[in-house]
């Protein structure tokens, strides 16, 4: 139930007579400030909206994968409060909010920004007398940019022959060289070895010559390669496709890329590790 409570102040002069016996006397009504209580009750039953109470601004790193927020809410009436998304998705942004407050988000690859997500905050009333009262917020999640390293890709007939982890050394096994085993002489190592940067920042490559062979690079490209499928005739020098091109991060166009094909030639009665070392840098 509502009361709702006014006062009225007035300040009126008047003037009443009262017959005292014989004798007639002058009252004064109104003579000084009075004060009047209306109170107006309605039959309703009041019922406030929840708040949030949660701050409403989130800061995270680009690329820092999930995170877990929990939302708070303070309701007047110390009814349950349950949280729901308003929008589903946004973007390429991956967000759940479970209805007791707790927020998962995952923000796209290597976006960076402010994101706004609306949520809606509801009572769960037990009296059906009573009609849920519900109220809507706003978050702001600010994600701050990071600069990306390039990417590394070494491929061989379009098809990227890396390991699973790009920084692990890749191994290529030649049959030594001598004036006694022409026949059996392997053909030089050949592939095409470049970066891609998806800031689309420019790109330079360094190399550190190995300490026994030799190795030699065609003209270096900095367009996009075609990325087709794969052909029957592909050379081991064809630019990349195949199972390279499904696992871009994102579409070809928007990064920067380099590369350049290598052949690298082994010196002749010579055994053992030789190492060839390749840096991509944002100079």
């Amino acid at each position: 139930m509502r009361m709702e409570q006014r006062l009225f102040r007035f300040a009126k002069h008047g003037e009443l007579t009262q017959k005292k016996g014989t004798k007639l006397e002058s009252i004064l009504y109104f003579s000084e400030e009075t004060q009047f209580a209306v109170f107006i009750v309605s039959k309703k039953v009041y019922n406030s909206a929840p708040t949030l109470i949660s701050n409403r601004f989130i800061s995270i790193n680009e690329d820092q994968g999930t995170i877990q927020y929990q939302l708070e809410a303070a309701d007047a009436e110390d009814d349950i409060v349950r949280f729901f998304l308003k929008h589903r998705h946004i973007n390429l942004v991956i967000q759940f909010l479970y209805e007791n407050g707790l927020l998962m988000y995952t923000p796209c690859k290597d976006c960076s920004g402010v994101e706004t997500i609306d949520i809606i905050l509801r009572e769960v009333q037990t009296s059906k007398d009573v009609t849920p009262a519900s109220s809507e917020a706003t978050l702001v999640i600010t994600i701050i940019d990071t600069n990306d390293p390039p990417d590394m890709f070494l491929v061989q007939y379009g098809q990227s022959i890396l390991l699973d982890d790009p920084t692990e050394p890749f191994m290529v096994y030649l049959e030594q060289k001598t004036e006694y085993n022409k026949n059996k002489w392997t053909e030089d190592f050949t592939a095409v070895i470049g970066a891609f940067d998806v800031e689309q920042q420019h790109l330079v490559m360094e190399v550190y010559k190995p300490t026994s062979g030799t190795v030699m690079f065609t003209e270096v490209k900095t367009t996009v390669p075609d990325m087709y499928d794969c052909e029957t005739d592909a050379n081991v020098a064809s630019e990349p496709c195949g199972n390279f091109s499904y696992t871009l991060p994102h579409d070809k166009v928007t990064m920067s890329w380099i590369y350049t094909t290598l052949t690298y030639k082994q010196s002749i009665n010579v055994t053992g590790n030789d190492f060839l070392k390749f840096m991509s840098l944002i100079p």
